[in-house]
């Protein structure tokens, strides 16, 4: 196990802190929601071979120290060490090197959290110092050819694409979701993560790897979901980036111009950094041109006009061909709202009986989402009279302290978390609600919860299974 002490901290920030635009061998964009307060970071390592890869920092949902979040303090010390992993260890990433990295990262986060961190709570529920990783490395696998090896390590929802002149945007990499879905849908359906780096590392939790490879000239993206999910759909981000690079004289242009469009549509932090292959930002002329067909077929076929969602459905039905060549997504799409088990009753009333209501603290509450069951009673008709109201929660880090912050352009609400300052809307149905209540009767709403929190521990799944064994 490595020492990374006071002494290499300093020298490996110092590094990433030199790590900036002016590199003519990437673009990189790196932004802050709120200033100083940022939870993203990003790498690059250009020797022995190049490897670029970001870090988002799950701030709201983990706790932190000295006045910092626990995403921001997960990210950084994620990036550090994987930077000085791959530049002082390993010629190429393989997945013996993916698993070290997660070894030292999570036994660096774990010391950090266990000197430095109290919980109000303890269990399962506890989170500390947690973070994405979406890293790859590239390698030229002949000197004499366009041809290209792509060694991806990924954990959690940030991704790697490539942005092909033919095909366009390309997802190399799969989110950890507990509800999967397409990324169309995962824009207005946003989903709680599986699984991410964190002091508290499950058993069961590896970094994904997987090698993929090119024979076409195209550029390599890595990127935290801050890049995406502010927009309409996966076409409007690949368009983004196609209508600042046409609209450039040189990679500077491109920078300035992309920077400033990120930052009047941000939700949330920004990192993406994207790396040629095969074309050099040396010709950037040449970049430009081989793009110029794709653009014309991108404003073509997949309007930007349309706010309508069906119509956005047929174009996602489209596009994702290319999209989603290089993933196995499942084909059908997961609707939560269509998976409902109802109990009776005289199934409720005994459950509700031997659960003590006092021991459902607000950190408890906080942390559940309605990702994995939801709870009917038959008799809706004893509801129907009911006020419903929504508790909103983070899709990011499931804080309950929300605002309303705007509409976009469908003209929804849209809300803006004051932990971590990620924006959504109403409509992003998993992340936003966590139980129904009656303003007038706040039982109704514990009752619910309460359900929920019961199956999703082992003697209530059990239940569940025993319900329908005998239905």
């Amino acid at each position: 196990m490595f020492n990374f002490g006071v002494e290499q901290v300093q020298i490996q920030l110092n590094l990433m802190t030199n790590i900036s635009t002016e590199n003519q061998s990437t673009l990189t964009i790196h932004i802050e929601a709120i200033s100083n307060k940022g939870e993203d970071k990003y790498l690059l390592v250009e020797y022995p071979t190049i490897t670029i890869g970001v870090f988002d920092g799950l701030g709201g949902k983990s706790a932190g120290f000295g006045e910092e979040t626990g995403g921001r303090i997960a990210s950084r010390e994620a990036a550090r060490i994987s930077e000085y992993i791959l530049r002082n260890k390993a010629q190429n990433l393989t997945e013996d090197i993916v698993n070290l990295i997660k070894m030292e990262v999570c036994s660096y986060l774990k010391k950090e959290a266990d000197n430095k961190i109290k919980l109000k709570f303890k269990g399962s529920l506890a989170q500390r110092l947690c973070t994405t990783l979406a890293i790859v490395n590239i390698h030229k696998r002949n000197p004499q050819e366009v041809s290209f090896n792509l060694n991806i390590a990924w954990i959690g929802d940030s991704r790697i694409y490539f942005l092909s002149p033919e095909k366009g945007l390309q997802q190399l990499t799969k989110d950890d979701l507990k509800m999967p879905n397409d990324a169309f849908k995962l824009i207005y359906e946003d989903s709680p993560m599986s699984k991410h780096l964190t002091a508290d590392m499950h058993s069961d939790w590896e970094i994904n790897f997987k090698i993929e490879q090119f024979q076409e000239k195209g550029c390599v993206i890595a990127c935290t979901d801050g890049s995406f999910q502010c927009l309409d759909s996966p076409w409007d981000f690949e368009r983004l980036l196609l209508d600042t690079l046409a609209n450039s004289n040189n990679l500077s242009d491109w920078h300035n111009l992309l920077n400033k469009r990120y930052e009047q549509i941000k939700q949330d932090d920004v990192s993406l950094i994207l790396y040629p292959i095969g074309i050099s930002f040396d010709d950037f002329e040449s970049i430009k041109n081989h793009y110029q067909k794709r653009l014309h077929i991108l404003n073509e076929n997949f309007s930007s006009d349309s706010t309508n969602y069906s119509d956005l459905v047929n174009l996602w039905n489209k596009y994702r061909l290319n999209y989603e060549e290089r993933i196995n997504l499942l084909t059908s799409n997961i609707n939560n709202y269509d998976n409902k088990i109802e109990l009776s009753d005289s199934y409720v009333q005994p459950i509700i009986d031997e659960l003590p209501l006092a021991n459902f603290s607000q950190e408890i509450q906080s942390d559940f989402t309605l990702d994995s069951i939801y709870i009917l009673n038959e008799k809706k008709e004893n509801y129907k009279n009911i006020e419903i109201n929504e508790i909103l929660l983070c899709p990011k880090c499931s804080s309950s302290k929300i605002i309303k912050n705007g509409f976009n352009n469908r003209r929804e609400q849209k809300y803006k978390c004051k932990d971590c300052a990620r924006n959504f809307q109403r409509s992003t149905r998993t992340d936003s609600v966590l139980g129904v209540y009656n303003s007038q009767d706040l039982p109704v709403f514990l009752l619910i919860l309460i359900i929920t929190v019961f199956l999703s521990m082992p003697i209530g799944l059990n239940l569940v299974a025993f319900i329908q064994g005998n239905n």
